[in-house]
């Protein structure tokens, strides 16, 4: 008799003499999101609504070495894209608490959170050659719960993003990069696959 584990449960099969056992087992391990990420950003776009001032909408953007140009590319992309799907949403249909988008494009996989009543968005972007190099599914789904999860560990210790805001944008800042910076390189993605 063989004895096989899954999970908690533990399953048992008969085994014949002479009979080898060659059914896949389930294998696992964990990857670094940052492997698989091209940016994280946290924007509030009503702070840059001037021309020539739509850098200072950008609140935390990740990796902190990309340019102002990009940054502002990026966060103003997510959302030109959340305001042009908006043209498409019945008026009667009642808004998620954590209203997201999805975009998946030929080089990104995209999610766009919308937090705070609409007040910040919150963005992360998968290259998808580092997924297909780490042999990593995404799943748009679990990241997006991914990327909620994060934010509420934040307003844990912080609280929201408006209140820092309030106090000050730089405050508010020096939050978001005093954990981010940190956190997202401790976050992982679980990947699962069998080996037949």
């Amino acid at each position: 008799m063989e004895r096989v584990l899954y999970g908690k449960k533990t399953a048992y099969t008969m085994m014949s003499p002479g009979y080898s056992s060659t059914t896949a087992s389930p294998k696992s391990e964990f990857l670094k999101l940052i492997d698989l990420m091209e940016y994280f950003f946290v924007s509030r776009p009503a702070s840059g609504r001037r021309e020539g001032f739509e850098y200072q909408r950008v609140m935390y953007f990740n990796p902190e070495t990309e340019n102002s140009s990009k940054q502002t590319d990026v966060s103003g992309v997510a959302e030109a894209f959340i305001a042009f799907t908006e043209n498409f949403r019945k008026r009667t249909e009642v808004v998620a608490e954590y209203d997201h988008r999805f975009v998946k494009s030929t080089k990104l996989l995209e999610i766009f959170v919308q937090v705070e009543n609409s007040e910040f968005i919150i963005g992360l972007g998968l290259n998808r050659q580092s997924c297909d190099k780490h042999d990593y599914f995404v799943h748009m789904a679990s990241l997006k719960a991914l990327l909620i999860r994060t934010y509420e560990t934040f307003r844990l210790f912080y609280g929201s993003f408006s209140g820092l805001f309030e106090t000050g944008k730089g405050i508010l800042m020096q939050r978001l990069d005093q954990f981010f910076s940190h956190y997202l390189s401790l976050l992982r993605v679980h990947q699962v696959y069998s080996t037949y």
